[in-house]
């Protein structure tokens, strides 16, 4: 992984943060009586997995002191709450330490490709009663994407 410069992250600042600030306590107050009936019972993760974003990186709720020995510098390091999905700090951090893990240890070095092609919806609600099998969908996207994929060379081996 390449080493970069600490930059402290200001989460006060993010519109997310605000925004959950002001108005979360009221919507704690106001879910029984206005979204109850519509969307079901509030799962009790749900405040939870809030406050823990409420309160990463902020030093009032934590932190370590780091200190460099070469050069006695030293500063402040707020916990994280470790979040994934929903603090989009620890979040990123995961998703770069996952692409870390899987470019240096699991796959080739070698260009990779990702294709997502989408389905109409008014297809997805037939599909999981469909009586044929994954290569009927698999075969026309295989041909449409023929020309995108890389040629083997002379010695067998696909270049781009």
């Amino acid at each position: 992984m390449v080493d970069q410069v600490y930059r402290a992250r200001t989460p006060k600042a993010s519109p997310l943060w605000q925004c959950l600030t002001r108005h979360f306590d009221a919507f704690l107050k106001d879910y029984e009586e206005r979204y109850h009936p519509r969307y079901g019972f509030l799962r009790p993760i749900i405040p939870e997995v809030v406050n823990k974003f409420l309160d990463c990186g902020d030093l009032e709720h934590g932190f370590a002191r780091v200190r460099r020995d070469h050069c006695k510098y030293e500063y402040l390091l707020a916990f994280a709450c470790k979040g994934r999905w929903f603090c989009p700090s620890c979040h990123q951090k995961k998703v770069q330490l996952f692409v870390a893990l899987l470019t240096e240890t699991i796959l080739f070095p070698v260009p990779h490709r990702h294709f997502t092609f989408g389905i109409p919806k008014m297809l997805r609600v037939w599909l999981p009663f469909a009586s044929f099998t994954a290569d009927a969908l698999h075969r026309p996207v295989s041909l449409r994407s023929a020309p995108l994929r890389p040629r083997p060379d002379a010695t067998g081996c696909a270049n781009g």
